[in-house]
């Protein structure tokens, strides 16, 4: 019985055409690296590993998605980190991944810089996701760094301003009998939003 309900309420997700990652094809997490520019107290990277930058080389990265998208069927990447944007090769492993004709989310800090997200408009990124844990700047800053919230409507605005789809997710409290139940919420960033 729990896998009929299970099963019933993923078919149901999958269907739901609203979602702004909905894919008729399989989707992949990709975390190219651990090299990131930020503290977050919740981070589960070692301080050595988020100074590290290596990364998956272009090639060979290539060879993987080809792979999974034709045996598997995946058809769209969010592109993860650390921090992707902080790697020398941002912008070949954006271009090889829509080359492959794979749809792409790029997930970030706020840490994206405008020549970056010239080439994301450029390449027609599916959305950029710009991390915030609050959408009270105090506490947001108190869980990642002072400034991040800032740091976030930053990119956030000139996402905007590019005309590329930008999205944040936040928790938000829900009124019920447990204080502690949190349901993430998805805000989508437009011109109105500022």
């Amino acid at each position: 019985m729990l896998s009929g309900i299970l099963n019933d309420r993923c078919e149901t997700s999958i269907r739901d055409r609203s979602r702004p990652h909905f894919s008729k094809s399989r989707h992949v997490i990709l975390a190219v690296s651990e090299l990131c520019n930020r503290r977050c107290v919740y981070c589960y990277l070692s301080p050595a590993h988020r100074q590290s930058p290596s990364a998956i080389p272009v090639p060979k990265l290539n060879n993987h998605l080809v792979a999974l998208r034709d045996s598997l069927g995946v058809g769209l990447v969010t592109l993860m980190g650390g921090e992707p944007s902080l790697l020398r090769d941002f912008e070949e492993i954006v271009r090889c991944i829509r080359t492959l004709g794979l749809d792409l989310i790029v997930q970030s800090n706020g840490s994206l810089r405008p020549d970056q997200l010239a080439v994301l408009k450029e390449v027609e990124v599916r959305y950029v996701s710009v991390s915030l844990d609050s959408p009270l700047a105090a506490t947001n800053d108190r869980l990642r760094f002072d400034g991040a919230a800032a740091l976030a409507h930053v990119c956030i605005r000139r996402c905007v301003e590019n005309h590329l789809p930008a999205y944040s997710e936040s928790a938000r409290r829900m009124p019920c009998a447990d204080a502690t139940a949190l349901r993430p919420k998805r805000v989508q960033h437009t011109a109105d939003s500022f």
